[in-house]
């Protein structure tokens, strides 16, 4: 019976939900890095939901990756500024 009702929670997850999650973590200033780690997560888990055909479509095909900041590591500025 447990089962089956998680089943259907994973039928019915619809992406505005998953969307709405990740802009309540973006609001909480949480950084882009980790959002995207548990995007990767979220996407693991409902590619696993639909290869085991727990569910037959994947929520997580329409959410998108946080942009994040373009980090220089110091080798690479160090680098740069030798041949500018």
């Amino acid at each position: 019976m447990f089962y089956e009702d998680v089943l259907k929670e994973l039928e019915n997850a619809p992406h505005q939900a998953i969307q709405g999650y990740i802009k309540f973590l973006s609001d909480k200033k949480l950084s882009e890095t980790y959002i995207n780690s548990l995007i990767k997560c979220f996407r693991a888990y409902f590619k696993y939901c639909c290869e085991e055909r727990c569910t037959l479509k994947n929520p997580m095909d329409k959410i998108k990756f946080q942009k994040e900041p373009l980090t220089l590591s110091p080798d690479l500025l160090s680098w740069l500024k030798i041949f500018s």
